[in-house]
């Protein structure tokens, strides 16, 4: 009996100790996750202040990474001319051509905005090799919100498309052709649904 009577004192005494601790170390457990979520929340503010800089001006790229681009995207888009790659991608660098550029026949073709927007997403992510690489780093929220901007870019994040873009954002695999295969996303839901052009209007 008097074991058993010791034996729930040091129970209680156990139990006592464990809810002082949990109650002191509690608020700086607190503390601790809170300070994270600010620190996590100033990096991705940052990173989108420059996102959203890059995207203000022009995009000065150096000739020979144009040159880059221009050569990967000819394996990529056999159907589009050289002078064309080269146009569009010099018309993606600038926030002031690009809506009036694209949309000026009203629509484009599949590649043609594949190759615009995925040398948007090249200049955004900076030394990063691959839009893969970048959300691996900063998060996929972070990388469906500077997807998001760049298509604001080009004034098509309006009326349907703006659900038609959530939607692909959510689904798009970060490692596979994202310009290609959001252009292909558009097509199969736009106003003409996958005939092979980005069609904003009826």
């Amino acid at each position: 009996m008097k074991l058993s009577k010791k034996f729930l004192k040091f129970g209680v005494a156990i139990f006592l100790i464990f809810t002082l601790f949990s109650q002191v170390c509690t608020p700086f457990i607190y503390a601790d996750e809170v300070g994270k979520q600010i620190v996590q929340f100033e990096k991705e503010k940052k990173e989108l202040d420059r996102i959203d800089n890059l995207l203000s001006e022009p995009i000065q790229l150096p000739k020979d990474q144009i040159d880059k681009l221009v050569n990967e995207y000819q394996s990529l888009y056999p159907n589009l001319t050289t002078e064309r790659l080269y146009e569009i991608v010099y018309q993606s660098l600038s926030p002031y051509r690009s809506k009036a550029g694209f949309w000026d026949g009203k629509v484009i073709t599949v590649d043609e905005f594949a190759v615009a927007f995925s040398t948007i997403v090249q200049t955004l992510i900076g030394g990063y090799a691959t839009l893969g690489a970048y959300a691996a780093k900063h998060g996929q929220k972070l990388a469906r919100e500077m997807m998001s901007r760049a298509a604001k870019r080009f004034g098509i994040l309006t009326g349907m498309f703006s659900g038609i873009l959530e939607t692909a954002f959510n689904v798009l695999d970060f490692y596979e052709n994202v310009g290609l295969s959001l252009a292909k996303f558009i097509d199969a839901r736009d106003y003409y649904p996958k005939n092979g052009r980005i069609n904003m209007w009826k």
